[in-house]
């Protein structure tokens, strides 16, 4: 698969994920949860990943689905955490 069919699926990949991971980060965003920020991250990961069809996996590849899963919920709770949304 050429560069521009990965960077093509990436994109929708990321416009499906981007909701969830959102609300999944709510989710786990629990006073309990302070200080858990790996822990979190890794719940949504694996909640995400259960739930992705295998052909995403397939079109981006096994490590680098991981990866960008991982990527897009360090730039949604970044996001959040500048808007306000999760108090430091």
């Amino acid at each position: 698969m050429g560069f521009f069919s990965k960077l093509s699926t990436g994109i929708k990949v990321a416009a499906e994920i981007v909701p969830s991971a959102i609300e999944l980060a709510k989710t786990f965003e629990l006073p309990e949860a302070a200080g858990k920020g790996g822990d979190k991250k890794q719940a949504v990961i694996d909640i995400i990943k259960a739930v992705m069809p295998d052909s995403v996996e397939v079109a981006i590849g096994g490590d680098k689905t991981i990866e960008f899963i991982g990527t897009i919920i360090d730039i949604v709770v970044r996001f959040l955490n500048s808007i306000g949304v999760f108090k430091k």
